[in-house]
């Protein structure tokens, strides 16, 4: 499988053209909606959760569809920038 543009783990678009990455990290706390009756809604009993994180890299946004295709869920995004937060293969909740 290849991603659209050849590139599966990029960058994040602010990310692109810093020379000096030093303290660059996308940081903060985001508000994640989860798809209602998803595995990730039942365990955290929310509709919405805040996650932190600290990374200058994601998965190329081309690429989710892909992955859905091929059993990907991905059931938490940050609705704001359309960044996917939770995802996870169906067979982990079936084992």
């Amino acid at each position: 499988m290849v991603a659209v543009d050849g590139v599966t783990i990029d960058l994040l678009p602010g990310q692109r053209g810093l020379r000096e990455k030093g303290g660059t990290m996308r940081l903060g706390l985001y508000p994640v909606s989860l798809a209602p009756g998803s595995q990730a809604a039942k365990v955290y009993g929310e509709s919405i959760i805040h996650e932190r994180h600290r990374h200058r890299y994601e998965v190329n946004n081309e690429y989710w569809k892909i992955l859905e295709k091929n059993g990907l869920t991905i059931s938490g995004v940050w609705q704001e920038q359309q960044r996917k937060y939770v995802a996870y293969w169906e067979i982990c909740w079936t084992r």
